[in-house]
């Protein structure tokens, strides 16, 4: 090894040393089953689709709430998911499925039920978010100014957060 070339040496032997690092770092992290299916793991599907739904779809509600979901498919509301204005009433769900399981009697929501996540937020803040004036919505689409729609439609001025309840039915909006 001559003096002149004792750097490069030292440069590639570093350089090696940081590709077998790479390559051992890699092959303890990464997963044996990974790649052998796609650009995951191999049990990554059966996991995801084991996992619990958080977000509940209308094919939960429609059940038990025959009556509103239909009112709620010949309404103006009718492309509007229930969690879009309840939440994703997770408790509600699952405490209606355990009552069932159980032949229990009892309120699946409510305050004597302890499960309140149903209507949480349930106001004019929530009607706002779709129908607050704004550009870009379909023509036609109802834009209301929340602060003072009330007064014109002749109602006295109110800071109730569920003023929009007063008229409209959420399940179908038309007055």
């Amino acid at each position: 090894m001559s003096k002149d070339t004792r750097h490069l040496w030292r440069a590639a032997f570093i350089g090696l040393l940081a590709v077998c690092g790479f390559i051992g770092l890699r092959t303890l992290m990464v997963p044996a089953s990974f790649g052998s299916t796609g650009p995951y793991r191999a049990e990554a599907p059966e996991e995801e689709a084991a996992r619990k739904e958080l977000l509940p779809d209308q094919k939960e509600c429609k059940p038990c709430h025959e009556a509103r979901y239909e009112k709620l498919q010949g309404g103006a509301h009718k492309l509007v998911h229930c969690k879009h204005c309840h939440g994703t009433a997770r408790e509600h769900v699952d405490r209606c499925k355990e009552l069932a399981a159980s032949g229990k009697e009892g309120k699946c929501a409510g305050p004597e039920s302890g499960v309140t996540d149903l209507y949480k937020g349930i106001n004019s803040a929530k009607c706002d978010k779709c129908h607050h004036p704004r550009v870009g919505p379909p023509k036609g689409f109802p834009m209301i100014d929340i602060s003072t729609h009330p007064q014109e439609m002749g109602a006295e001025p109110t800071d109730d957060p569920a003023v929009c309840g007063e008229c409209h039915d959420g399940h179908d909006p038309t007055p």
